[in-house]
Formats: structure tokens, C-alpha cells, sequence
């Protein structure tokens, strides 16, 4: 995969969609009332706040739809810059949505035609109220999609269950609890870069721009990098890499501004690493679309996948009944056609041999479902364990049940 391939994302986007606008002109003199007057030359509207999100998405080709208030309820930050001084005029109702137009809104998610992210973008003007986020991140959670949030304030507890949060370095030294249930945040640091904070550790990412002459909208350049780069399967910390080089190039840029797929091309630098090399196993009898999500979140993690499937009938006994038995090859085939060209499928028998595949290939991580989460792991000694959460609705006893 390379840059380019971030046109094929296809992202929804909700929250506070805004408009920037920005008036320049001169002062011309000093008026009867004692103050100075501003004599305007031009007048620009941008897209602000969610709205900046969709509009960087749209920049980079993306497939995005927003959702929010109507337009003629949208905030209006109007700015006046005259010989350097700027000031501000907001014009702006922050009342909380009401429940129809959280229903309106939940409705029409479910006519964009399979988006791989959604977007929360929060500015504390309405739209991103409690009850709308943990409607719209359960959804999500369902379909498999991964939730990326641009938080306001210090109570997340809206958030619960996101895949990934990006506080400045403010809101996320000022949060008093992170919810356990948020994966990862990407704390955004100015001139300092970026700091993405996961449950097996931190990365620092440097900054890259050369030149700053506004930091307006730099964050919502960088959550609509990470989600375009999430949905077309880059791993989290390239996506951050791709996301901070965006955020280089908008804050050389006045105003809210974009980053085209032709910077960040030419601003993105890939870190040299080594590949990745990743290890599952299981029966895959009854092989159904909850394998295949987790083979999908697998490969997203790693450059080469080993998928070792069982061969002891000792583990096919599921709640007192017997799974259909399957012919081996045909598990075998079944798993080889969910695979890349440079993926493996192979079989194994027994836990003391896939112990001993473990220790002879060494990968660099083993991959399980989250059902096996706080429970022994073989080749936990030996490989890092990572846990794919599994699709709701999805699993050999359901479909037992639907063949019956």
C-alpha cells in the first residue's frame, strides 16, 4: 500500500460542523465614537470544525459523508484580520440536538454504502451529545468499524468503546479518567508532534513542520489522515506517521487549510522497518463471516500471515454437542482462499506442536480473538499476544444454530 491508496476510504463523519470565516482589510481611521475603523476588502467562508474534516477527506479523495445540524444552525466564527492583529466574532447556538434529529441522523448513517470508519468530531456545539455517541459507536461496533473521536472537555465517558481518540496535549492532561474501554489516543503536541499512548506502550512522533503560520484546523487535517489511513488497512502508528505529516503541511498554510494527496506524498517519509510476522490458529470447521473479519483485522497488523488450523478432534466439542465434522483439506482450502498471495495456511495437531512451531518460527506476534482475553495463551512465552475483538453475531454455536 502507498498514499494514494487513501482515495479508496470510504468515512462518515458526525459532529459540529462549522463555518470559518475570515474578513481582511485595513484600518482607515478613527470614527466619532473614539475606535478604530475596519474597512473590509475581502471576505472568505471556510469549512470549519466536522465540516473541516469532510473537506480534508474530500481533498484526499475519500468517499465521506457528514452528518450534523442543518446549515443555517451551524456556528459562525467570523474572523477580521487588518496589518498582522486578528480578532474573533462567534455567532452560535450550543444547545444539545434533540432526539429526532439523533434519530435522523442514525437513520440516514445506514444509507452510506459500507463505510470503513466513522468520525466523531466534537467541538462542544450540540451535535455530539451522549446519547448520539454511544448510539452511533455501538453501530459502528457492530458492523466492525472503527471509531475515531476528536474530543472536547475532560469527561470521555461519551466516547466509551472508540477505537482511538485524539485529544490535544491540554485536554488529555487536564482528563481526569480515560475509559478503559478506549484503545488508543494520539495526543497532539504542537511543535512537540505526536504521542500515541497504547496499552503495551507509547510512540513519539516528531514533528515535521518546517515553517508554522497557523494551527488553525491542523487537528482535523490530522483525524481525517488517521481515519482515511485506518479504513484502507495501514497499521495504527503509520497512520499517525501519515497523520502528523499532514498536520506539517497545514499549519505552513493560512487559515483552515487542506493537504492534498500530492503533499502528503511529498511530505510523508515511511519509516524503514522490519516486516511484520504474524501467527494465528484455530478449527475454522464451520468457517463463517466472523473468521473472515478476524483473518481481515489480522493481515491489517502484520506483512505476512500463518494461519495454523487444528487437526485434534479433542477440540471440536463445543457445549456438549459435536460440531460438523469437516475433511481437513477442505478447512485447509477454505482458510488458503481468505489469504494474501504471501500468506500461509498449514496444519497442526495439538497444543504441544503449535508450542513447538512457535518457539522454530519465532514470529513477532500471535493473534487471538478477544474471547481469549485474560486467559493463557500458548506461545505467550514467546511472541507478543495481540486481541482481534470479534464480530458481534458471528460464531461457530450461531451458526450451528442457523444450519439446523
Amino acid at each position: 500500500m502507498n498514499v494514494r491508496d487513501l482515495a479508496k476510504a470510504r468515512v462518515v463523519v458526525v459532529g459540529d460542523a462549522m463555518i470559518d470565516r475570515w474578513v481582511w482589510g485595513h484600518y482607515s481611521k478613527i470614527g466619532p465614537e473614539g475606535v478604530p475603523v475596519f474597512l473590509q476588502e475581502k471576505c472568505e467562508d471556510r469549512p470549519g470544525g466536522a465540516d473541516n474534516v469532510r473537506a480534508n477527506l474530500n481533498a484526499l479523495g475519500c468517499d465521506v459523508r457528514l452528518f450534523s445540524k442543518p446549515f443555517e444552525q451551524m456556528p459562525i466564527k467570523t474572523r477580521f484580520a487588518a496589518t498582522g492583529a486578528v480578532f474573533r466574532s462567534d455567532k452560535e447556538d450550543c444547545s444539545p440536538i434533540d432526539e429526532s434529529l439523533e434519530r435522523a441522523i442514525m437513520g440516514r448513517m445506514e444509507a452510506f454504502r459500507d463505510p470503513q470508519v466513522l468520525v466523531i468530531s466534537d467541538y462542544a456545539k450540540g451535535v455530539c451529545t451522549p446519547s448520539l455517541c454511544q448510539q452511533l459507536i455501538a453501530w459502528a461496533k457492530a458492523k466492525g468499524i472503527k471509531v475515531v473521536v476528536d474530543p472536547k472537555g475532560d469527561d470521555w465517558s461519551k466516547y466509551d468503546g472508540a477505537y482511538i481518540v485524539t485529544p490535544n496535549a491540554a485536554e488529555w492532561e487536564e482528563l481526569t479518567a480515560c475509559p478503559k474501554s478506549i484503545d488508543h489516543v494520539l495526543e497532539t503536541r504542537g511543535a512537540e508532534g505526536m504521542t500515541l499512548h497504547s496499552f503495551d506502550g507509547q510512540i513519539h512522533i516528531p514533528a515535521t513542520a518546517r515553517e508554522v503560520y497557523d494551527v488553525t484546523g491542523a487537528g482535523d487535517t490530522v483525524v481525517a489522515v488517521l481515519a482515511a489511513s485506518l479504513a484502507v488497512g495501514f497499521d495504527l502508528e503509520t497512520a499517525a506517521r501519515m497523520a502528523n505529516a499532514a498536520a506539517g503541511v497545514v499549519v505552513g498554510k493560512r487559515g483552515t487549510a487542506t493537504c492534498s494527496l500530492e503533499e502528503l506524498e511529498a511530505a510523508y517519509k515511511p519509516a524503514e522497518r522490519k516486516s511484520v510476522v504474524g501467527f494465528t490458529n484455530g478449527c475454522f470447521d464451520l468457517l463463517h463471516e466472523g473468521h473472515r473479519h478476524f483473518l481481515r483485522e489480522c493481515q491489517k497488523q502484520c506483512d505476512k500471515l500463518t494461519v495454523l488450523v487444528n487437526t485434534d478432534d479433542s477440540v471440536r466439542a463445543l457445549k456438549g454437542q459435536e460440531r460438523p465434522k469437516q475433511n481437513q483439506s477442505f478447512r485447509l482450502h477454505n482458510v488458503q482462499m481468505c489469504l494474501r498471495p504471501d500468506d500461509i495456511a498449514a496444519l497442526f495437531d495439538g497444543d504441544k506442536e503449535l508450542h513447538g512451531i512457535y518457539a522454530r518460527y519465532k514470529p513477532d506476534v500471535i493473534f487471538k480473538g478477544s474471547e481469549y482475553a485474560g486467559q493463557r495463551v500458548i506461545g505467550d512465552d514467546l511472541a507478543k499476544i495481540v486481541f482481534i475483538p470479534m464480530l458481534p453475531g458471528f460464531s461457530t454455536t450461531l451458526e450451528i444454530a442457523r444450519r439446523a
